[in-house]
């Protein structure tokens, strides 16, 4: 029995955190506050989609955004641009797109099954991984030989929900692998209310969206031995999904219904090579592509309300690049170090736009402003880490140089200081810069009323932090402070007797805050503690960004009954201190909403060896919990009491 309370904390903090190096390094040694998620994690809290793994994190929001997307927040500045800003990388491909710059809203819910582990990494990241990893980094890991079991699962829930998948794994001669994941989930109309003004009356009206998805993604691999002196995979990835009846532009085009639909396919794949020399050195290739196509529609109401129509977004975009990195060491200096070079291509290769009123003609429609844009970059990026004072020091340090088609230069550069006083614990102490490019939206313009601005710099985000990291076979404590400085800001201006708005670099922001988290093991029982003061604020308007929770506590409790081969996990939520409305759009109010407090409890039986039986209630005592609204009235409530029931068979 393979019980999903085993923290296995010793194997989760010797792993080689990839997306944190460009050495690989652990999690004693990493520069950065870095959370490593695997499989069980996320199951024993019954996580449904993709960022369900991250909601138990400090520091950390995920809300709706608009069309099934979601937004992950990291650290404050809650926006209606909160999607853009954090890398979400697959099996280290960068998944950015050009248009919107925001992969958690372009290439929604990467069904969890799929994948064996996650990286969260809070904080700036360029230095590594350029544009975009502004304010932290996801990176998936998915199923393959080497990793995760093969397994298949059966899921039915309430409000119509479904999860079901399998993978597989097998040799093909010797050192040589193939392995297949094929997974899908969805759900129908969950009717969840929100509130919505009229501007004829300024009545408020209570409505309701149907929020009904259906998603399904696959992977196939082929690789060999990656101890072997060369060692390569071959890898491709298919995601679609479809969304009804989600959060749209905003309930200040009141009276049409605040809905959007998005229907997303994405394929992509992608190749690494590695080959160890001799001596300690070892060449590393990696090559990608991949292609995305986005439809997107909005419920729109036009001249104060007399006219409904829809407006249609259609982006089909491709992305390629290649790496090579030089890995070696300097033995004499206790230096470890390594050299990337890269080469990467965005195109949107089609944009079109449609408004269609809702009597069926059409009022406007063409190619979009961004239709053909393309952006080169080349990349340089150096990282070494170097050891002194018996070992109990170690200095990381390194940069990274990035070249854009269409703005020039970018140097990111990070350093960090760690003092191991006892094999057990580190003390970091950190300094990162990051920067976010300007999508081809914010470049170009985009179909609404916003014009583009070719002139825009990137974003960018210097931080401090100070960390204390305490681990031991059955016990991990993380500690952090930091403070963070963004400059360059890309807001839309207005100016005074213009309807039309322009994207300038304007606003200055900063993040400050402390966050811990501790899990712990004993005899049978499990627990995750963790939780985060935040307080972020846009210094240019002297406001704070209050739709980030000021306060987030999240407590989680494990048992194991081995007398009836039974494991129960209570997970509690609490986010306190959090607007209604995210600020900065028209009409927004200062309403603060309900303390979020939300309970879940799983409970998986080991009917036998290899069949597991799982029970899933979200949302346990049914409260009305609600996130802040991106542009509506009011907030948008969250998941209603639901229960799942499944089965998983492990193959091995």
């Amino acid at each position: 029995m393979d019980s999903l309370l085993d923290l296995s904390l010793e194997e989760l903090l010797s792993i080689e955190l990839r997306s944190a190096s460009l050495n690989s390094t652990t999690l004693a040694n990493t520069a950065s506050w870095i959370t490593v998620l695997d499989e069980k994690s996320w199951r024993r809290r019954g996580a449904r989609r993709t960022f369900d793994a991250l909601t138990a994190q400090p520091a950390t929001q995920v809300m709706p955004h608009v069309a099934g997307g979601e937004a992950v927040v990291v650290r404050g500045y809650t926006r209606t641009t909160s999607n853009r800003g954090l890398a979400i990388l697959w099996d280290d491909v960068p998944l950015t797109d050009f248009a919107r710059g925001g992969p958690s809203t372009s290439i929604p819910n990467i069904n969890l099954f799929t994948l064996s582990g996650i990286d969260y990494t809070q904080g700036p990241g360029s230095a590594l991984h350029g544009s975009d990893a502004f304010h932290g980094v996801v990176a998936l890991r998915s199923f393959a030989s080497q990793s995760g079991r093969s397994a298949a699962t059966l899921i039915a829930g309430s409000d119509g929900y479904y999860d079901a998948g399998i993978r597989d794994s097998a040799a093909l001669g010797k050192g040589h692998y193939a392995s297949i994941s094929l997974a899908a989930n969805g759900q129908s109309s969950q009717d969840l209310g929100y509130a919505q003004r009229n501007p004829l009356t300024n009545e408020i009206l209570t409505r309701e969206r149907p929020e009904r998805y259906d998603s399904a993604t696959a992977t196939l691999f082929l690789g060999s031995d990656p101890k072997s002196d060369t060692a390569y995979q071959l890898s491709y990835y298919n995601h679609v999904d479809d969304n009804y009846g989600f959060v749209g532009l905003g309930t200040r085009f009141a009276p049409a219904r605040d809905e959007a639909d998005q229907n997303t396919a994405f394929q992509m794949g992608r190749l690494s090579v590695t080959h160890r020399f001799q001596s300690n050195g070892s060449l590393e290739f990696r090559a990608y592509y991949w292609d995305l196509k986005n439809d997107i529609d909005f419920n729109l109401a036009l001249g104060g309300g007399s006219i409904l129509a829809v407006q249609s977004q259609n982006y089909d975009q491709y992305r390629y690049g290649a790496q090579a990195i030089y890995r070696d060491e300097i033995s004499a200096l206790d230096t470890r170090w390594a050299l990337a070079i890269g080469y990467d291509k965005m195109s949107v290769y089609s944009a079109f736009s449609s408004l269609q009123a809702q009597s069926g003609s059409v009022l406007q429609e063409g190619p979009d402003a961004i239709d053909g844009s393309e952006r080169e970059i080349d990349s340089a990026t150096f990282e070494a880490d170097t050891g002194f004072g018996d070992e109990q020091w170690l200095l990381v340090w390194g940069a990274r140089l990035d070249n854009y088609s269409d703005f020039g230069d970018q140097l990111s550069p990070r350093i960090g200081l760690i003092y191991h006083p006892a094999h057990s614990q580190s003390i970091k102490l950190l300094y990162s810069e990051a920067f976010r490019a300007p999508t081809a939206n914010e470049l170009y313009s985009s179909s609404t009323l916003t014009m583009g601005n070719p002139d825009l710099k990137p974003e960018t985000n210097n931080t401090v932090e100070l960390i204390w990291l305490h681990q031991t076979s059955s016990a991990t404590t993380q500690v952090s402070l930091y403070h963070a400085r963004w400059r360059e800001g890309i807001v839309t201006i207005t100016e005074p007797n213009d309807n039309i708005s322009q994207y300038q670099n304007q606003e200055h922001n900063e993040s400050r805050g402390f966050l811990i988290s501790h899990a712990h093991q004993w005899n049978a029982w499990q627990l995750d503690v963790n939780g985060s003061w935040v307080m972020s604020e846009n210094k240019s308007r002297d406001e704070d960004y209050s739709a980030f929770p000021r306060y987030i506590i999240n407590l989680g409790v494990g048992y194991s009954a081995a007398s009836v081969n039974t494991d129960f996990y209570l997970q509690q939520y609490l986010m306190l201190d959090v607007a209604a409305e995210v600020g900065g759009h028209s009409g927004a109010s200062e309403d603060m909403l309900p303390n979020y407090w939300r309970t879940d409890l799983t409970a998986t039986w080991y009917a036998q060896k290899q069949l597991e039986v799982m029970l899933v209630v979200r949302n346990l005592f049914d409260r009305n919990n609600q996130f802040p609204s991106i542009t509506s009235n009011g907030g948008v409530e969250d998941e209603r009491f639901s229960i799942s029931a499944g089965l998983r068979y492990n193959f091995d």
